[in-house]
């Protein structure tokens, strides 16, 4: 008998492992703790260091897929959320997001007075109404957030790659998200990078707040954690691994995030 064997009774199915930048994997391991501590930033409120979040880790330690997983988790306790990539036009992108979230939620009320004229002191003025100007990332989000806290719920931020972004953008960002936190908005910021990268940013004099923020720094599993991310999605598929095998398989990912997901792929 093969050590992995597929039933006879279940046909051929996708295989479930994801060796694929960013995917989510079947099982996500190792990463329980920091994930309850940011849920619970998220149930306290404003306040809370995890509602400033820096992830960091080496390249394939799943920086990408804790976010995806931290983002979940707002949404599963009814907030929104905006997932960008550090690349050069972040700030414009997440104005455009953050009005499109209005948009839906019914927070953008989009007329609004102005004043086209004044006559002599014994006439009146002219008021009419007309679509709201563009603003600025601050004043849309802190409109958004308006409404979703007369709902009480709020809106994560999450940027990936930090280390391909543009150091004044993330000044802008920053400079936002302290005047948020000094307000005491429901609003929470998750940047992730490498770990050069995330330093850089913390060095920076306009960021020096960032310093304050929650750290998740990612490394390998543990073996037995290993394990349950590469027997439980084979179990799942309808296909049994003897002991040799699974050790095996186990051993060839030498706790690396990435690699268990690869190993678990061609297995």
């Amino acid at each position: 008998m093969s050590p992995l064997q597929q039933s006879d009774a279940v046909g051929r199915r996708r295989n479930p492992f994801t060796p694929t930048a960013g995917a989510t994997p079947p099982l996500m391991v190792g990463r329980g703790d920091e994930l309850d501590d940011f849920k619970e930033s998220i149930v306290d409120g404003p306040g809370p260091p995890g509602l400033l979040t820096l992830v960091t880790g080496p390249r394939g330690t799943g920086k990408t897929v804790m976010l995806n997983a931290m983002e979940d988790t707002a949404r599963s306790e009814g907030w929104l959320h905006l997932s960008e990539t550090a690349t050069t036009g972040l700030i414009e992108r997440l104005r455009d997001g953050v009005a499109g979230l209005a948009e839906k939620t019914g927070g953008d009320d989009r007329s609004h007075p102005r004043i086209t004229g004044v006559s002599t002191p014994v006439g009146g003025v002219n008021i009419e109404y007309t679509d709201r100007p563009d603003s600025s990332l601050r004043q849309s989000l802190s409109q958004l957030l308006d409404s979703l806290e007369r709902h009480g719920t709020g809106i994560v931020i999450s940027v990936d790659e930090v280390h391909g972004g543009d150091r004044e953008e993330f000044r802008q960002l920053g400079v936002l998200a302290q005047h948020l936190v000094r307000e005491q908005r429901p609003f929470a910021l998750i940047l992730a990078g490498l770990p050069g990268a995330i330093s850089d940013l913390l060095n920076d004099a306009v960021l020096t707040f960032l310093r304050r923020a929650e750290r998740v720094e990612l490394g390998n599993v543990s073996i037995n954690d290993v394990r349950s991310a590469l027997q439980d999605p084979i179990e799942r598929s309808g296909v049994t691994a003897d002991e040799e095998a699974l050790d095996a398989a186990v051993a060839a990912t030498e706790g690396y995030p990435f690699m268990i997901q690869l190993v678990g792929y061609n297995v």
